[in-house]
């Protein structure tokens, strides 16, 4: 078994700094409207075919989305069982986080076939490639569906979570050297912010050295990276989920680098 050339505090760290982050709400910030949309696809089919099953992430990684998407399961329970709009670019959105306005009607009936009535289906099918004040308008006629956590946990751990990580694991090299925490961390980073690894611009600055660092192996600069993206959002209102969003990245990561 190997043995850590230090004292590894930074999960104790994490959780500490997760807990308050659910104690505040949870949901903090919107994705980062500089950047891409908030949906991946599906994981079946993404690429036009089946894909092969996504390397696991770790349960720190779905907790740490889980919370800046709702909070916790209570929370959820309360407030995000029936659907809402989060107003901005978004479309109506159910479940955990997944964004009906970015997705196709067979996308939408391929994931939540088995979790929701026809009808319910069928209506929610409106709201495919709505986005914006559009799906705002179109909420009161969906308001009445109701997605129980576990069914909104199955679909985002078996179709976010998979389409999420497949576009990391698509976006960046060497993602196989990863532990899973690390990996989490990255995939993290892609639901929020997209996998904008390749563009240009001083906004994309960090995006850009990550992928680099991957490429060369480099992992222990990664964490740096994450916390350098910060910059962005220093002075900006209603910033503060987004800042505490890289925090728990990097501290991710880095306690992935020591379990190796």
């Amino acid at each position: 078994m190997a043995t850590l050339s230090r004292p590894d505090t930074t999960l104790p760290v994490f959780q500490q700094l997760l807990d308050q982050v659910r104690r505040d709400g949870g949901l903090l910030e919107q994705p980062d409207n500089g950047d891409e949309t908030p949906h991946a696809p599906s994981p079946v089919g993404w690429r036009g075919g089946p894909a092969p099953a996504p390397p696991a992430i770790s349960d720190s990684a779905i907790e740490l989305i889980i919370t800046f998407e709702v909070s916790s399961r209570e929370v959820y329970e309360s407030k995000y069982r029936h659907p809402i709009w989060p107003q901005g670019r978004s479309g109506i959105t159910v479940g955990i986080g997944y964004d009906v306005g970015y997705v196709t009607r067979l996308a939408l009936a391929r994931d939540w076939n088995a979790k929701l009535a026809p009808a319910d289906l069928a209506g929610l099918a409106q709201a495919c490639g709505v986005t914006g004040s559009s799906a705002g308008a179109l909420l009161p006629r969906l308001a009445h569906i109701d997605i129980p956590y576990v069914d909104a946990h199955a679909v985002f751990t078996g179709v976010s979570i998979a389409g999420y990580t497949q576009l990391t694991v698509a976006s960046l090299a060497n993602t196989d050297a990863l532990h899973p925490d690390c990996l989490g961390a990255l995939v993290s980073l892609v639901y929020n912010r997209g996998a904008s690894f390749e563009r240009e611009g001083e906004r994309y600055r960090e995006m850009r050295a990550i992928r680099a660092a991957m490429e060369a192996q480099t992992f222990s600069q990664i964490p740096a990276q994450i916390r350098g993206m910060k910059r962005i959002w220093a002075d900006e209102a209603h910033s503060a989920g987004l800042l505490k969003r890289r925090e728990l990245e990097a501290l991710l990561f880095e306690h992935g680098l020591a379990q190796v």
